[in-house]
């Protein structure tokens, strides 16, 4: 009788928790200005060219300018206010609203635009501003923070930003608006931007007198490996260096090549990575036998092994700087390509059941910046090892990195 009671207990909590959950989502709603909008898919990975600029056509402009939509893409919001509790709450000043259908156009993995465009509300003239932000805000919800590639389309994204609207991104604040624990990436974000904090750690509503809700790094044009060029690519890099105090890459000297060669290991850096018990794929499995290759096949030459998770950015990037070529198992390190030397060559290497006509991304930065790239893919189910690793041959080693000198320095 007791277990019966108790079970009816549990489902009239449940049953309440969903009518709390409905009247509360119905609220929102009605509190939104916005009705209509909506979210349309596009195929955007298949396309070869980009204009850039699209981004800020189209312009959706309502609520006395304070709410501002660009190309379906990202919007931005003037005198808003910003809180945080269960969820993201904007409010800004409207007296009238445009109240034609507008959506976000949205690839493979969604945005959140929709989302937040769909939680704007009206703020009130007569409330009491507790605190106002003067500084220009970019707002953004991370993907794949702990990953450099994928982070490093949320950083292009904002400097793409800056260009258009003509703020120095040194001088801008970053608030995240997403709950992803800290990482490695965090170092960079600090040291690029003014100032970068969360939204859910505001000790307030607070009140942002320009606040841009950035496209999140999944619709950037570095997503998009089948583009003939980005525009920008080469003044982002320099940037991107530059704020790091580094002003100078490597000249080539064909007597003394520095090659890189970047492992892959299993680690737990953060509670993501946990998850999947820190396991990373495509892994070589010989490395002490390619390494002693690489000696072998450039004799008085500089040969440089490397973990990346061993290293702050500032050091990695000093020496990608100066590297002649890059070595590396497809992986996000690979995304350093874009601080290489223009003379530079990256070498990719594949596992044999790698898409590799799908994971273009690193072979498209080389040719943004028109840097050679060259890779191998394992033909040898024989080595394609357990546990995510590979077995390279010394002899592809050879072979490769002799062809690469002749093409450098012949």
């Amino acid at each position: 009788m007791r277990k019966k009671q108790t079970n009816r207990q549990k489902i009239f909590i449940c049953l309440l928790v969903f009518l709390m959950l409905v009247v509360y989502i119905c609220f929102i709603k009605s509190a939104s200005i916005f009705r209509q909008v909506t979210t349309k898919k596009t195929q955007l990975k298949e396309r070869t060219e980009l204009d850039i600029n699209s981004w800020f056509d189209d312009i959706y402009a309502t609520c006395e300018g304070n709410v501002v939509a660009y190309g379906h893409e990202f919007f931005i919001l003037k005198n808003v206010r910003l809180e945080q509790t269960n969820s993201l709450l904007f409010a800004v000043p409207c007296r009238s609203v445009d109240s034609k259908p507008y959506f976000f156009y949205s690839g493979y993995e969604g945005t959140p635009m929709t989302e937040w465009m769909l939680s704007i509300t009206r703020r009130k003239d007569s409330e009491e501003l507790i605190k106002v932000e003067y500084t220009f805000t970019v707002a953004i919800k991370r993907t794949e923070a702990h990953n450099i590639y994928h982070t490093l389309t949320e950083w292009f994204n904002i400097f793409v930003l800056s260009k258009h609207f003509k703020f120095n991104p040194q001088k801008v604040d970053v608030i995240f608006l997403d709950d992803r624990p800290p990482g490695a990436m965090d170092e960079t974000w600090h040291t690029l931007y003014r100032r970068v904090y969360y939204a859910k750690n505001l000790p307030e509503p607070t009140v942002f007198k320009t606040l841009i809700l950035s496209p999140i790094g999944y619709e950037s044009p570095l997503r998009l490996p089948f583009l003939k060029k980005v525009e920008g690519i080469e003044e982002f890099s320099d940037y991107f260096l530059q704020g790091f105090g580094i002003n100078e890459r490597k000249k080539l000297n064909c007597a003394r090549l520095r090659v890189v060669i970047i492992w892959r290991h299993d680690y737990n850096s953060h509670p993501e990575r946990a998850e999947a018990g820190g396991t990373i794929f495509r892994k070589i499995q010989n490395e002490a036998e390619v390494l002693q290759q690489l000696k072998d096949s450039l004799p008085g030459h500089e040969i440089i092994d490397i973990l990346l998770e061993n290293m702050g950015m500032k050091q990695q990037l000093q020496l990608m700087a100066h590297t002649d070529v890059l070595i590396g198992m497809h992986g996000a390190g690979n995304a350093h390509a874009l601080f290489l030397p223009s003379h530079a060559v990256l070498l990719e290497l594949f596992p044999l059941d790698s898409p590799y006509d799908k994971i273009q991304y690193f072979r498209a930065f080389c040719l943004w910046r028109n840097l050679t790239y060259v890779s191998w893919q394992n033909e040898d189910k024989n080595n394609d090892l357990p546990n995510y690793y590979t077995f390279v041959p010394p002899t592809v080693i050879d072979t490769y990195i002799k062809s690469i000198y002749k093409g450098l320095c012949s």
